[in-house]
């Protein structure tokens, strides 16, 4: 279960001990009174596991077929992996890809410059939701900016925060790209 998930198993269990109100649940957990009620019907009736989300162990509506994935898999492995010095990276694997094989990798990056540099068609996302996509320069045009970096906080009201890249982050699109080889 997520951080989440756990955190609704623990107020929920507070709720039905009697020791805290729906109207304060619907606060700690940050949803609206009718929601907590249909979580607490959820709980009362399957338990913690009735809080899970239900696409949890599901496979992604976007994810390829085994075929697929072992075969761009290959070819990532005979045209873009080598020695250190002429390995290609991941950002640079996905637009080779996607330029001489037609295969589209999607990838999230918090760097607008390489989004820019490499992507064909680029989708702004605010706290989970697409709130504008296009190319690079219909995004610019479209909020009237000189940069990428621009049109994000002016459709997102946000700066770009450095300190939500990790190196896991890093890690897991280095791990999806190669499949683990180094």
């Amino acid at each position: 279960m997520s951080a989440r998930e756990l955190t609704r198993v623990e107020v929920l269990s507070r709720v039905e001990a009697g020791t805290l109100s729906l109207g304060s649940a619907a606060q700690l957990i940050g949803v609206s009174y009718r929601q907590v009620k249909r979580l607490a019907r959820r709980y009362r009736a399957k338990g913690p596991t009735g809080l899970r989300h239900r696409s949890a162990g599901r496979p992604s509506n976007h994810a390829r077929s085994a075929k697929e994935h072992e075969r761009v898999l290959a070819l990532v492995r005979e045209k873009y992996s080598g020695p250190i010095d002429e390995r290609f990276g991941p950002t640079l694997a996905a637009a080779h890809l996607a330029k001489e094989e037609g295969i589209t990798v999607f990838f999230t990056t918090h760097y607008m410059e390489e989004a820019e540099r490499v992507a064909q068609r680029i989708a702004i996302i605010d706290h989970g939701r697409i709130v504008a996509d296009g190319t690079a320069l219909a995004l610019k045009k479209q909020t009237k900016t000189k940069s990428l970096e621009d049109a994000f906080i002016r459709l997102t009201g946000e700066a770009i925060r450095e300190e939500e890249v990790t190196g896991l982050d890093r890690m897991r699109m280095h791990h999806r790209v190669w499949g683990g080889q180094r």
